[in-house]
């Protein structure tokens, strides 16, 4: 071995020696995203297990009451999809996505502004890694023409909605002023190069969307309206010239196409169990589908038919408790854009969801669920600024 490799392996084990056991969990979940689907899986589950049986850390899981609403909801899930004999998607996401979810809720309790931000910036470096090898796969299979990178993501709108985020992630990093510009936009055109190589067009208007959100919650107007008359330009190039993305003119009307009879056969069936669903991916349990896959590609339609009017409203009185948070740390700590980037995320991931599921995934919902369980790094300034005004009017008295 040589002096430089040393070097490095001894660099690598001072900051593992210097960081805490916190700093050390969370940098394992952020790394867990960005490998293969099937590790991730076991890096879930290994996390999972330390965290409720660590006395140290099990006692963090469940500081913010809002957090049962999602395990009931899981419990709801895994009941239903088990009645339904939909055990593979129903009953194993269930339990996988409560995995997930018992980390974000430790992360969000231990997460401070500091650590948040240098997970950010391990995402940023990681999705950098990755751009490069979704290249790397493009040069390998240059003489198919109609290939998509999907690495080890198994599927090519997965590792494109992971790049998105890390994009939308540089541009929160480069507007926030987190370091050289020039790094974030190298990485942000990279991912934007992989992301072309992947052949997802809708991840595109995911990427305008969080930025689009970001800038206008971080209220930053000026850069906005410059934003959007760049991504106006680009459109009006790639109308006159498709050929820039040859799946919108060969495949983009057959992919229209299944959506729509996807969503029409869905809609028919959530009659089949409207109050309380069929269990996570319901759809790739139903009789005589039209088009195979997992999901019905469409957020509304897919929690109607997976979960139910019940579940359904289970799951959206958790996120009513928790954007009603991210608000009041928007308006409570007003140079902090940590919320901001939440809500970025959030209206990406939505937008992109009216015509796939790609959160639907353990390494996308890892992902997001870390991004989401940041708020805690705010809510913790919310408390601190809290408390010095509460000894400041007592020793005015």
């Amino acid at each position: 071995m040589s002096m430089t490799e040393n070097k490095f392996l001894n660099n690598i084990k001072s900051i593992w020696n210097n960081t805490n056991l916190e700093s050390r969990i969370a940098y394992f979940t952020v790394i867990a995203v960005f490998i293969h689907y099937v590790a991730a899986i076991a890096a879930i589950l290994f996390c999972f297990l330390f965290l409720v049986l660590n006395k140290k850390t099990n006692r963090n899981i469940f500081t913010h009451k809002a957090n049962y609403i999602l395990c009931v909801f899981s419990l709801f899930t895994a009941i239903t999809g088990f009645i339904h004999k939909n055990i593979w998607y129903g009953v194993a996401l269930s339990v996988l996505f409560f995995m997930i979810f018992i980390i974000a809720f430790y992360l969000r309790t231990v997460f401070t502004v500091k650590l948040f931000e240098n997970c950010l910036n391990l995402i940023c470096i990681l999705g950098f890694i990755t751009s490069i090898a979704a290249v790397f796969e493009k040069i390998i299979f240059i003489n198919a023409e109609s290939h998509r990178c999907s690495l080890w993501f198994l599927n090519s709108n997965f590792l494109a909605s992971i790049l998105a985020a890390v994009i939308i992630i540089c541009a929160y990093k480069e507007i926030t002023k987190q370091g050289r510009p020039i790094v974030f936009y190298l990485i942000s055109i990279l991912c934007a190069v992989a992301i072309y190589f992947c052949g997802s067009l809708f991840v595109w208007v995911e990427v305008l969307m969080g930025i689009s959100v970001f800038l206008s919650g971080a209220k930053r107007h000026q850069l906005l309206g410059i934003f959007l008359i760049f991504c106006a330009v680009g459109f009006i190039i790639l109308y006159c010239v498709p050929e820039i993305f040859p799946r919108i003119s060969s495949e983009s009307n057959i992919t229209t196409d299944n959506r729509v009879m996807i969503w029409q056969y869905s809609i028919t069936h959530i009659k089949d169990s409207p109050i309380f669903g069929q269990g996570y991916c319901a759809y790739h349990i139903l009789p005589d589908r039209p088009y195979i896959t997992n999901h019905s590609h469409n957020i509304f339609l897919e929690f109607l038919l997976s979960f139910g009017v019940l579940g359904t409203v289970i799951l959206s009185a958790y996120f009513v408790f928790y954007y009603r948070i991210v608000l009041i740390c928007k308006d409570l700590v007003r140079h902090n854009y940590i919320p901001a980037l939440i809500f970025a995320i959030s209206a990406a991931v939505l937008i992109h969801s009216m015509v796939d599921m790609t959160m639907l995934w353990p390494n996308t919902m890892l992902l997001y669920s870390i991004i989401f369980a940041g708020i805690g790094g705010v809510e913790k300034i919310v408390v601190s600024n809290r408390l010095k005004r509460t000894e400041t009017y007592k020793t005015e008295e």
